[in-house]
């Protein structure tokens, strides 16, 4: 991940692990994922 400038602690990092989850009762739906802390932190990633 270093090669993308993602930290371990980041809140992106936090998202893309839990969207990347095998087990798929453990792994996030759509809906969950966009209502995840990452999208409502400022600035927003789509600003």
């Amino acid at each position: 991940m270093e090669k993308h400038n993602v930290r371990s602690d980041s809140r992106a990092f936090q998202l893309l692990v839990r969207l990347l989850t095998i087990d798929p009762t453990k792994r996030l739906n759509a809906l969950e994922a966009m209502n995840d802390p990452y999208f409502k932190e400022d600035p927003r990633p789509t600003e």
